[in-house]
Formats: structure tokens, sequence, C-alpha cells
């Protein structure tokens, strides 16, 4: 396979990224005296909005709908009770239900 330039740019640009956040979590973490564990990782990632909040509520609807359905029964209820628990409104979880396809899939680039 032939790597062209923006496909080494990426890599670069991809590995340039993973040094400097890890160097940087680790700095905070070992600050604030906590440890790096993953729980911690993740905390930080949302804290600073390298993971958006929309991420982790689209995440957790695509992933949590199936015991929901299994639970309540019926797509209505159980999008209904979703959005009891979480802070997004029944339209809203049909949206990222509906549109589920195209996120949380790997991508295909290397590093």
């Amino acid at each position: 396979m032939v790597d062209n330039v923006n496909s080494k740019r990426r890599k670069r640009c991809n590995n340039n990224f993973i040094d400097m956040l890890q160097g940087e979590i680790v700095e905070t973490l070992e600050r604030k005296k906590q440890d790096v564990s993953i729980e911690n990782v993740i905390s930080y990632l949302i804290r600073h909005n390298i993971v958006r909040q929309s991420i982790v509520h689209r995440y957790v609807i695509i992933f949590k709908y199936p015991e929901y359905l299994e639970e309540y029964g019926s797509k209505q209820k159980a999008v209904e009770q979703m959005a009891k628990d979480y802070p997004l409104d029944v339209k809203g979880i049909y949206s990222i239900l509906a549109n589920h396809y195209a996120y949380f899939h790997p991508n295909k680039i290397e590093f």
C-alpha cells in the first residue's frame, strides 16, 4: 500500500495529539494527586471538552437502548423512560437512534 502525503501527515498529527494529551493528562492528575486510571482519564477528557457532552449522551443512548427496549417491551416506552433517566427529550433520543449507524465504529486510520 502506498501512503500518500495526507496519510503521513494524519499519522504524525495523531501521534503528536496522543503524546501531548498523555503528558497533559498525567501531569494534571499527578498535580491533583489522582491516580492515572481509565476512569480519571475519561473524566479528564469530558471535563476538558475533548469528548463533548453531546457525544457522551449519544454513546449512552445508543448502547443502553437495547436494555431499555428489552425491559419496557416497546420502543415508545423505552424512549420515554430514557427521557426520564437522561437529560434528553424524547425527540432527541429518537433522532440519535435514527442516525446511530454513523457513530462509534473504528476509524480506518493508522498510528
